[in-house]
């Protein structure tokens, strides 16, 4: 992390350290660091403290506690888009948005999560413009495509795993790891609808 920061990639810095902490705090037993959460809120928004507080946030999400890293997250947010000052779309507001969505996922409330995913994706682009994260916007237009298979939306779950998988191929190429991933998400996709044919053909064949 401390590396990547040093070459100016403060977004991708941050990231590693994160998850650095997040995976330190696992192996030596704990579900988050050793900070109080609501001490930590009251000290203000120093990149250490909110730093600290995702941390234990991510912690969270790993240990399947979704209800506490989704407030640890609005907390850290609230305190990030303070930092940066105003209601300024930024790329580290469109990440949290986006990890509270993956979040709220995980705990299976998928309208919230969807709304999450949207936004995230738009705030992003206006941030940035599309081109400057490819690899972020695809991460979000997949999770936006398993949401709506979550919600039994299959044509509208294709279309955005096929933006996805564009946006791959044309920035990485076809042997980057995550085209194989959205590749078998689309596969998902098929066998849900799969199965749902048959569940519909089968009840009409009973009445």
């Amino acid at each position: 992390g401390w590396v990547l920061e040093k070459l100016g990639r403060k977004h991708t810095a941050g990231l590693y350290r994160h998850h650095a902490l997040v995976l330190y705090n696992l192996h030596i037993g704990e579900s988050k660091p050793k900070l109080e959460y609501l001490d930590v809120t009251q000290q203000g928004g120093s990149p250490e403290v909110i730093g600290a507080l995702l941390g234990q946030a991510l912690c969270s999400s790993y240990v399947t506690r979704a209800e506490d890293s989704c407030d640890q997250l609005e907390v850290v947010y609230d305190l990030t888009r303070r930092t940066i000052g105003g209601s300024v779309d930024h790329p580290e507001l469109a990440y949290l948005l986006y990890l509270r969505g993956r979040t709220l996922l995980s705990a299976n409330q998928i309208d919230e999560s969807l709304d999450l995913f949207q936004k995230s994706k738009e705030m992003m682009r206006k941030a940035t413009g599309k081109e400057k994260r490819p690899h972020f916007m695809a991460e979000v237009i997949k999770f936006v495509g398993l949401c709506y298979l979550h919600k039994q939306k299959f044509g509208l779950a294709i279309q955005n795993l096929d933006k996805s998988l564009s946006q791959l191929k044309t920035h990485f190429g076809e042997s980057h790891p995550n085209v194989c991933e959205v590749i078998e998400n689309k596969g998902h996709v098929y066998a849900a609808q799969i199965v749902e044919n048959s569940e519909n053909s089968e009840q009409v064949a009973t009445n």
